[in-house]
């Protein structure tokens, strides 16, 4: 895809995803994806999107190559996540000025999607714990930068982390885990989602 915007204003606008500007993920042996993406001196205020991207939203792979310089995002709106902008991937920010752009009201002016769970809690080297006791272990959901995603929407409160529990060295390839755990332990409570980005107490 070949696209030059210079000098341009983007004020006002609406969308699902991307207030101003959305670029969808790229077509399979599409003979214009080596073309280069320009966006400079350009000013995004004042848009407004549903879900993601309040003035930009990408998953479009190449973006991240793009030429970006001088562009300014300022107070644009996100239902969800991506005040400014969301994109699928990582991007340099270095090309943008941001002023103020929001999320469910909080200052967000950059996330991209999902990418890591992060336990939070230090554990000892070696824990001890007998039966009926809680093992409290917190983690927080990150982007590909390492931001911590503030899910104040819910938007991913279906995403959930489950564990089970197995002696040190008991767990090959070769075995089933399922019948190890019929003659080890059992771990109640390990199924969790994220609210607000955080998972808190597992038993």
């Amino acid at each position: 895809m070949k696209l030059e915007l210079t000098s341009n204003i983007f004020s006002k606008n609406k969308g699902e995803n991307g207030g101003a500007l959305y670029f969808g993920m790229e077509k399979e042996n599409n003979i214009y994806d080596n073309r280069t993406i320009s966006i400079e001196d350009n000013n995004f205020y004042e848009n407004e999107a549903y879900f993601f991207g309040g003035a930009i939203y990408t998953e479009y792979d190449k973006y991240k190559s793009a030429s970006i310089k001088n562009n300014k995002i300022s107070y644009n709106k996100a239902g969800v996540m991506g005040g400014g902008i969301y994109s699928k991937n990582s991007i340099d920010l270095k090309g943008y000025e941001f002023v103020n752009n929001t999320s469910s009201s909080l200052i967000e002016n950059y996330i991209s999607k999902p990418s890591t769970i992060k336990l939070d809690t230090v554990l000892k080297k070696n824990t001890e714990l007998n039966t009926g006791e809680y093992l409290p272990l917190s983690f927080t959901l990150q982007d590909e930068s390492g931001n911590t995603i503030v899910d104040i929407t819910k938007y991913y409160s279906l995403l959930t982390l489950r564990f089970n529990l197995v002696k040190k060295n008991d767990y090959t390839i070769e075995n089933n885990l399922s019948d190890k755990l019929k003659d080890n332990f059992y771990l109640t409570g390990n199924i969790g989602s994220f609210i607000y980005g955080k998972k808190k107490n597992y038993k």
